[in-house]
């Protein structure tokens, strides 16, 4: 790989990284709009023709940084900078679980309102196409794995804007989507108007919404346990625990990031913790299977 101009910034180590092939380009330009000063400090580096001349010999890099600026408007990476000022991934003092909630949900409020799209997904970079191909990624791979199917019953924990309720509704019998973001679930429900086997509801406190014991067939949290982390640190545990008395027998929990702690084996070893504790058996643990963003899945499947 070769080097860079003499020097080693954070923006060009991220930056060789990303061309090294380490990660999708929606999830560099958010580390790199995250990481740089303002905009134009990122501008100005992906426009630096010295780094371009560094990569003439490396056909794979060059296409790789074409790629990145083709998607890197200044429209986008001010919209990720905006919405990340609002989404702290870092646990905060709360008085109790129901206060972290609380402070995320007013998080998200303010999110949705800046972007839809980039508040569910800062990788899509507030667009509609880019976050419609993740969602679509993610929703083959449930189906490779039979969790959708015309007669299932799927709970969505951290629904937002209903993307997985407006991509799966033909392909299930029913999906019932939840958050604890007023405005996201306001979104959600004009997004999915008209979709009769769609139901979504606003999660008060800290707390799962009331369903029948053994009613689902599958739940699923893509990127909201993290936040689930955030508001408590008994919060997880408590979550498994209804999530398992909702699960049919054979019904399985689909967790796509458990959090946002900078060591995964953690959250693996924390993972095993609560299925041992709550009944269930681990099908796949720590996986990075998608090519449009660097999520990791957590399988689990109720015993009989």
């Amino acid at each position: 790989m070769p080097e860079f101009r003499g020097h080693s910034s954070p923006l060009d180590r991220l930056l060789r990284d990303y061309c090294a092939g380490e990660m999708p380009p929606g999830i560099a330009l958010l580390h790199l709009a995250m990481a740089a000063r303002n905009t134009e400090e990122l501008a100005n580096t992906l426009d630096d023709r010295g780094l371009r001349k560094s990569f003439r010999k490396n056909i794979v890099a060059t296409r790789r940084l074409d790629e990145l600026v083709g998607l890197a408007s200044l429209k986008a990476l001010e919209m990720v900078r905006r919405v990340s000022s609002t989404l702290s991934h870092e646990a905060a003092p709360r008085s109790n679980a129901r206060a972290g909630a609380k402070a995320i949900a007013e998080a998200f409020d303010r999110a949705v309102s800046i972007s839809p799209e980039g508040s569910v997904a800062l990788y899509s970079l507030g667009r509609a196409d880019l976050l419609e191909k993740s969602t679509a990624e993610i929703v083959d791979y449930m189906r490779a794995h039979g969790l959708v199917g015309p007669k299932r019953a799927l709970l969505d924990i951290g629904c937002g804007i209903g993307r997985f309720e407006l991509a799966l509704a033909s392909q299930v019998g029913r999906i019932i989507g939840v958050d604890i973001s007023p405005n996201m679930i306001d979104v959600a429900r004009q997004r999915c108007v008209g979709l009769d086997n769609v139901d979504f509801r606003l999660m008060k406190g800290a707390r799962l919404p009331r369903l029948p014991k053994g009613s689902l067939d599958c739940v699923f949290a893509i990127d909201s346990f993290p936040y689930v982390v955030l508001a408590g640190s008994a919060l997880p545990g408590t979550y498994v625990k209804e999530i398992a008395h909702l699960l049919k027998s054979m019904g399985e929990l689909l967790v796509v990031n458990f959090s946002y702690r900078a060591d995964p084996g953690v959250d693996a070893r924390d993972v095993k913790k609560l299925a041992g504790l709550h009944g269930l058996e681990i099908l796949r643990i720590d996986e990075r299977p998608f090519h449009l963003w660097d999520g990791r899945v957590f399988h689990l499947r109720k015993a009989r």
